[in-house]
């Protein structure tokens, strides 16, 4: 990898006076071993790690002492005013003698701005908030690490809360160019942030508008497959970000908050209980869900009315399964599926065959499946029933079937009793 400098062109915020707290930018170079050296130390001093000068030339000469190699090092505004003077930071790499510039600059700040990756963020999400810089020119400095500045949570006290400030160095907590906050509830909160370093009284406080929205998510989130003229339920649920990762917390439907809409109304419709209902018309839609009190909070999905193209029926033994979870005669012919309960769905396509040799006394469970016409399954919906499969009863017992009718579990007769 070839060797590099941290920065090219830096631009530091002036102190007005001796006494007052300067910025140290750091620079450094990778992949050689540097000498450095500063140009103009009137302008800007030059440390190392340690705090002693390099600005007596080229290190490894004259006062710097012995020839040690230095990755980094640190600057500081030297001049108290503002000039249109600048100075130049080599790093010199001993071995090869291949040079790094930086051309530095100082300024005064003319106004400050506040920096965030996102103005919007979660219940229980950690954000950070950084100022920065602007000279009369609208350059901006590189760092003001060092300074002194003043945060305020304006409005939304309820909504943010301050975090205590964590290792950064040489920033010092509370009057850092940095804020930490976490999100409390959803809401809109203000931040608002001054300097306090002398020189800098005209300088005007800046504001900023945070929003915290409880994020949820449209369930399923995969688009499902149904029949025209078929309901559909959908959920919501808030995402919780949990130590074992994202959880969800289902929301109680109806609910005035969350406003429900489709985008192809022709495909159907949907309640504010979150129940979809589609028409005779084929075709996808999207279903969007909108935060009524924070509208940018909003949660998509989507949904595919189609009409059956095939129908797949299998069998499977699940005797072992059988007396372990259906043994109790209260959940007979209450439910939807109890396929799952009786074997490993994620096995269905390995262990379904086209030909069965039934065993005596066993129970099997029958499952039918419809499929569009492009090959994906149809969700089964709860208004669908299914009547055409009959058994003959001399060799077979019906002991339960789903709501629906495409599921059954029978068990097959003795030979004795057949005859």
């Amino acid at each position: 990898m070839g060797k590099q400098i941290s920065a090219i062109n830096l631009l530091l915020p002036i102190s007005s006076c001796a006494e007052c707290r300067k910025v140290r930018q750091e620079l450094s170079a990778t992949n050689g071993c540097y000498l450095w050296e500063n140009s103009n130390p009137s302008l800007v001093s030059m440390t190392d790690q340690s705090g002693r000068s390099l600005d007596g030339g080229p290190q490894g000469s004259g006062t710097q002492g012995s020839r040690k190699c230095i990755d980094r090092v640190f600057l500081e505004p030297r001049t108290m005013r503002e000039t249109k003077t600048l100075t130049w930071i080599t790093a010199r790499d001993r071995d090869s003698g291949q040079v790094l510039r930086c051309q530095a600059k100082v300024g005064a700040v003319d106004r400050l701005g506040i920096l965030t990756h996102y103005r919007q963020f979660s219940v229980n999400e950690n954000q950070h908030l950084q100022v920065a810089g602007f000279d009369d020119e609208d350059n901006i400095f590189s760092s003001l690490d060092g300074l002194r500045f003043d945060w305020t949570v304006t409005s939304g006290t309820d909504v943010v809360k301050r975090l205590a400030m964590p290792d950064t160095g040489s920033r010092t907590a509370h009057r850092s160019d940095l804020f930490f906050l976490k999100g409390v509830q959803a809401g809109m909160a203000e931040v608002s942030v001054r300097i306090l370093e002398p020189g800098y009284e005209q300088v005007g406080e800046v504001a900023i508008r945070l929003t915290v929205v409880d994020p949820f998510v449209l369930l399923p989130p995969r688009p499902a497959y149904i029949l025209p003229t078929s309901p559909y339920q959908f959920s919501l649920a808030h995402l919780r970000m949990e130590d074992d990762g994202i959880q969800h917390a289902s929301i109680r439907l109806p609910d005035d908050q969350y406003e429900w809409s489709v985008e192809e109304p022709i495909i159907g419709s949907v309640g504010a209980d979150g129940k979809f209902c589609s028409r005779v018309t084929e075709g996808p839609t999207g279903i969007e869900v909108t935060d009524a009190a924070m509208r940018n909070n909003t949660a998509e999905g989507s949904i595919i009315v189609v009409y059956p193209w095939r129908l797949e029926v299998k069998l499977r033994d699940v005797t072992k399964k059988y007396g372990e979870v259906l043994a109790d005669p209260t959940t007979q012919d209450e439910e939807l599926s109890f396929a799952e309960s009786l074997f490993d769905p994620s096995q269905l396509e390995e262990d379904a065959e086209e030909t069965h040799i039934l065993i005596e006394e066993h129970y099997y469970l029958i499952e039918m499946f419809l499929y569009e016409k492009g090959g994906n399954l149809i969700t089964l919906t709860e208004n669908l029933r299914f009547t055409s499969l009959n058994l003959d009863e001399r060799y077979f017992e019906t002991v339960r079937t789903n709501t629906l009718g495409s599921e059954l579990v029978f068990k097959t007769k003795t030979i004795a009793e057949a005859i």
